[in-house]
């Protein structure tokens, strides 16, 4: 297939895509309530996912490296020209090293397709710049084949999505990848999981299988979570809880009552819709009716019962928020107990810990993990505000943390295109030489 044909006919949307798309719709449009529309659109998606093993791929086709910037976030910075002038720089000494390597130089049988662009957390900073902040910015490669489906010989390039690999610099929260955030403590730091570390790649670490960390500086990322900081929030994350939960029950209506005003137009709008997509696809319109229907009748019977168990807990009959209070009774209970020095220990917590409402463990103990925190004193604020000083490289393994195979055979449960992307992101990972990267960062004073 010739270059121009491709181009003419590149197409990140097959026709099935588009009519699964437009029945996601129209379940959005027949039921307003969140959970209604997640019920509707699995019994769908369900049924109308297709089986990709008829796709043919391109191995021999060059692809082409297209990078895109949107520098728009800088404006929360207020740099200088001088600084716009280095940081723009700085980015384009990063894209020559990734470039560079030879997967993606050229790209034989996908496009590979890259965003870079400065950010910021939500709200940090406001109302004022972040004068004193290090510039955050990522760029994101993904791995996008060319395929053909069944005997249409329409030439498409895959959608962003089945493989990607996240670069993130000055950014401690990137370097915890998927870690979950348990609580926030009392000045507002999240407190996480630590990572485990599963690997190295050029002598970098790789947490959770997913994400690398890239630094020259011998002070921590994270710092641990005492056991007293962990039990405090927990203890105000539940008093909040308690409070808030009491002011909705006296604020309560009935729901059940409110649902069905509403339920005459909502059928009138089920039908309007059923008719009009009736007229082009009329078994997946009764599929939706039928679907709405069930969903319709599951969240009055739902709203009908939670109405009588309110009316039982406002005439006194139980009190629904005994399990919080003796939540809150235990927590404050195991803080006062402990002595000055174990409330400095650091904390270890797992979900599965028995006789403890906290979860919290012996340090060490099996199934235990490590709490922390990032450590606000590790960007250091002397270095200039464009530099690199941290960068987190993160991994869409899609659940194959074991594979990090470069062979699309390898990734079975796939349909060929995404393991294809996958292996190739693989290879990626494998052969960027990360110590270029590293050697973008400002050394840290020593």
């Amino acid at each position: 297939m010739h270059e121009a044909d491709k181009r003419a006919h590149t197409d990140n949307t097959t026709d099935e895509r588009r009519r699964q798309n437009g029945r996601v719709e129209l379940v959005k449009q027949l039921v307003p309530m969140r959970g209604l529309v997640l019920l509707v659109t699995v019994v769908l998606l369900s049924g109308a996912v297709r089986a990709q093993d008829n796709r043919r791929v391109y191995p021999d086709m060059r692809g082409e490296w297209k990078l895109g910037s949107n520098y728009s976030a800088l404006r929360f910075y207020a740099l200088s020209p001088t600084e716009t002038r280095d940081y723009r720089q700085q980015l384009e000494a990063l894209e020559a090293v990734l470039h560079a390597t030879s997967v993606v130089n050229p790209p034989m049988g996908f496009e590979a397709r890259a965003q870079m662009r400065p950010w910021r957390e939500d709200n940090e900073c406001e109302p004022s710049p972040c004068r004193d902040h290090p510039v955050k910015t990522e760029l994101t490669i993904w791995f996008c084949p060319f395929y053909t489906e069944g005997v249409d010989k329409t030439l498409r390039v895959a959608a962003n999505g089945a493989a990607s690999i996240l670069l993130s610099f000055n950014s401690l929260e990137r370097t915890l990848g998927s870690s979950e955030n348990l609580i926030d403590d009392l000045d507002g730091a999240r407190i996480y999981l630590k990572p485990e570390k599963t690997g190295e790649i050029m002598g970098f670490p790789v947490f959770d299988s997913d994400t690398m960390v890239i630094t020259d500086s011998s002070t921590p990322y994270w710092i641990p979570v005492s056991r007293e900081q962990y039990l405090r929030a927990a203890i105000r994350e539940k008093e909040l809880l308690l409070a808030k939960s009491r002011t909705q029950l006296a604020s309560a209506g009935d729901p059940y009552r409110d649902w069905m005003k509403g339920k005459a137009q909502r059928q009138a709008d089920r039908e309007r819709l059923y008719a009009e997509m009736k007229k082009t696809d009329p078994k997946a319109a009764d599929e939706v009716r039928r679907a709405a229907e069930e969903a319709e009748a599951a969240m009055e019977k739902g709203l009908k019962e939670s109405t009588a168990a309110l009316a039982t807990v406002a005439q006194g009959a139980s009190d629904p928020f005994q399990l919080l209070e003796d939540d809150l009774t235990s927590l404050r209970s195991e803080l006062a107990s402990l002595s000055p020095g174990e409330r400095k220990s650091d904390a270890w917590y797992s979900a599965l810990a028995e006789g403890r409402r906290s979860h919290l463990m012996d340090a060490g103990a099996p199934g235990a993990r490590l709490l922390i925190k990032t450590n606000s004193g590790f960007l250091d604020r002397a270095r200039p505000r464009t530099a690199f000083l941290l960068a987190a490289v993160q991994f869409s393994w899609a659940g194959y943390h074991g594979t990090h195979s470069a062979r699309p055979e390898d990734y079975a449960n796939e349909d060929i295109s995404s393991a294809i992307a996958l292996a190739r992101m693989s290879q990626m990972a494998q052969t960027t030489d990360w110590r270029k990267v590293a050697g973008l960062l400002t050394p840290a004073a020593r």
